[in-house]
């Protein structure tokens, strides 16, 4: 799901005649980490409030957290903020 949001914006892609290879992968391996370090913070979270015997289950809490309920104006405001950082490089 996220994926197909990142690939609507054009330097995302990898045929956009702008953008390098390497810069779309940069800027998507960005978003992918940021997106884990969301993943395992809410983890760590859940694992406190939830007996440390239940761990596999507070990773699945992180991920249906993460994975199905997206927040739109963190990853906008991280698109856009890269957009501008590139416009600004040109």
């Amino acid at each position: 799901m996220i994926l197909t949001k990142l690939m609507k914006y054009k330097e995302y892609t990898w045929w956009s005649s702008e953008r390098k290879l390497v810069d779309s992968w940069k800027s998507f391996g960005y978003l992918f980490l940021t997106w884990l370090l969301f993943n395992l913070i809410t983890f760590w979270i859940v694992s406190l409030t939830i007996s440390p015997k239940h761990l596999a289950l507070s990773g699945i809490i992180a991920i249906i957290i993460w994975t199905l309920f997206p927040h739109y104006k963190i990853i906008h405001r991280y698109i856009s903020s890269i957009e501008k950082s590139n416009e600004n490089n040109l």
